[in-house]
């Protein structure tokens, strides 16, 4: 009977222990659900970087209210404002954003019928600053993406298409160091300068295969569609671990940007399935009808593919190539992420 009765007070224990942990799982479980279908989370906290001193922070929150305002014809206001404040704060944040300025005011020129020629000054200092940024900070870790986005085009543009292999190797390596942001940065980049037929072609297609499975914590399916659940994991995910893995104030589009790229990369490849379910996911993300640049998803996914591939093919390592194009050479190739 004793025996009994010990077995009995262990069951109600154990039983005493389990109810709460069932209940945290079943509470967990509703909250996971209401975020997924009810109230989608649309953004995470990510610090948008700022400079110190007062004339140098006054002069960055310039440049964030232009840059994801979208005001592109202000750039010239903000640069003299970033100048200003520079003097008297050397910190990489004033260096990451000078070249950021220079950076967006040559790869939207064609907004202001600009040609790359006439805008290589902005690629050289967008260059300079980057390397300004990386010799007080080697750990910077948006300054290498700068820099090799204006090193390449620079490489084009002055016709030294030997030194594209070094800077491809920079760009891989980037990505390895921090595949949640660099992993991106190679595939935009790599899907739009290299020809569909190069044997390193993959390496964009890996870009955008890695920042998925980086960001997820796991190796995802090929062409993955999402829906409530998968941004609600992601969501959590980024706001536990990395928060550029998702949607953030720095960048307050990044899912839709980064498949409507990776749509576009397919339709490159003649993978017309693919596309659209790439396309697809862009208008799942919760932010979509937010987002100023939706109409060029369904501009995609209303046009013929077939002649959508012959342009982006022929668009191949060129830098002044008309609309529609893929994102890195188009007119919206940094504000479709960071417009608000």
């Amino acid at each position: 009977m004793e025996i009994n009765g010990s077995r009995a007070r262990g069951l109600n224990n154990r039983g005493g222990v389990l109810m709460p942990v069932l209940l945290v799982f079943a509470l967990a479980g509703l909250a996971f659900l209401f975020v997924a279908f009810v109230r989608p989370i649309k953004s995470v906290d990510l610090p948008i970087p700022l400079a110190a001193s007062p004339n140098a922070k006054a002069a960055t929150e310039h440049f964030w209210s232009v840059f994801h305002g979208d005001r592109y014809e202000e750039i010239p206001a903000v640069l003299d404002k970033l100048n200003k404040g520079y003097d008297g704060d050397k910190q990489p944040v004033m260096t990451n954003l000078l070249g950021a300025a220079h950076l967006w005011r040559f790869q939207e020129r064609r907004r202001v019928g600009r040609t790359a020629p006439e805008m290589r000054e902005d690629l050289v200092r967008a260059a300079a600053y980057a390397d300004r940024t990386l010799a007080v900070d080697p750990n910077d870790t948006f300054a290498p993406a700068i820099r090799v986005t204006s090193r390449w085009q620079l490489a084009v543009l002055d016709g030294k298409p030997d030194e594209l292999a070094a800077i491809e190797l920079e760009i891989l390596d980037n990505t390895q160091k921090y595949p949640q942001f660099h992993a991106f940065v190679q595939g935009w980049l790599l899907s739009a300068m290299l020809a569909p037929d190069s044997p390193r072609y993959g390496e964009a297609q890996a870009g955008f295969k890695l920042l998925a499975d980086s960001c997820a914590g796991f190796t995802t399916p090929p062409n993955t569609r999402f829906n409530g659940l998968v941004f609600a994991y992601l969501a959590i995910k980024a706001w536990a671990t990395v928060h550029l893995c998702y949607n953030n104030p720095v960048a307050p589009h990044n899912l839709e940007s980064t498949f409507l790229s990776t749509g576009d990369m397919m339709v490159k490849m003649g993978q017309f399935d693919q596309a659209r379910i790439w396309y697809g996911n862009a208008q799942a993300s919760p932010t979509y009808a937010t987002w100023r640049y939706r109409g060029v998803v369904e501009e995609r996914l209303a046009s013929d593919f077939k002649v959508l591939q012959t342009k982006y093919v022929a668009d191949s390592g060129k830098l002044d190539v008309a609309d529609p194009a893929l994102s890195f050479q188009s007119t919206m190739g940094c504000a479709n992420c960071h417009a608000q």
